[in-house]
Parts: C-alpha cells; sequence; structure tokens
C-alpha cells in the first residue's frame, strides 16, 4: 500500500496530533519527575533531563517527522509497536488498512 486511502489519511491525522501530544505531555512528565525529586543533584538532574530529552527528541523524529501520505502506514505501524495506538483507535481505520497491517 503506497498510499493511505482519503477516509484512512483523515483518521490518520486526527492520530498524529492526538498521539503526539500524548508522547511529549509523558515525556514532560519525566522531566518534571526528576525536577520535583530529591535523590539528584542538581547536576544529575540536568544530566538526566538532557538525557531523557534527548531520547523523546530522537525518537519523536523516527515516530512523527515524515508526514505524509505516503509514509502515514509507516507511523501506524511503529506506534502499534510503540504501544502509542489505543485498540479503539486501531478499530477507526479501515479494514484495507488493517489487513495490509496484518492486524485483522
Amino acid at each position: 500500500m503506497n498510499r493511505l486511502p482519503e477516509e484512512d489519511w483523515i483518521v490518520f491525522k486526527r492520530h498524529h496530533l492526538a498521539i503526539r501530544e500524548a508522547y511529549v505531555n509523558k515525556a514532560l512528565q519525566n522531566v518534571f519527575d526528576v525536577m520535583h525529586g530529591d535523590q539528584y543533584s542538581r547536576i544529575e538532574m540536568f544530566e538526566i533531563i538532557a538525557e531523557i530529552m534527548k531520547n523523546y527528541s530522537d525518537s519523536d523524529l523516527n515516530l512523527f517527522g515524515d508526514y505524509r501520505r505516503s509514509t502515514a502506514i509507516k507511523y501506524i505501524r511503529s506506534w502499534i509497536i510503540e504501544g502509542l495506538l489505543s485498540d479503539d483507535q486501531l478499530l477507526e481505520y479501515s479494514d484495507e488498512v488493517k489487513s495490509y497491517l496484518d492486524i485483522n
């Protein structure tokens, strides 16, 4: 499947925004938890936060970066593997897409 059908593209765009928002919130919550814990020195906090942001930033590009119809299937598959796409969200895609992803 080279291109997502129109109805699935509309679903994908909605999911892309919602899933990315949840992903960013998770990253920020991790930073918040480190900042408000008392087990790290300021230097350790800085290093841990820098590592968290690097990891999320690198993954963000792989999970959300190349936003095109021709790459949407790749992202849907990645979201499934990473546990970012819920079963309810997956049900919104057509049988054609689910069949292509081999999850029907």
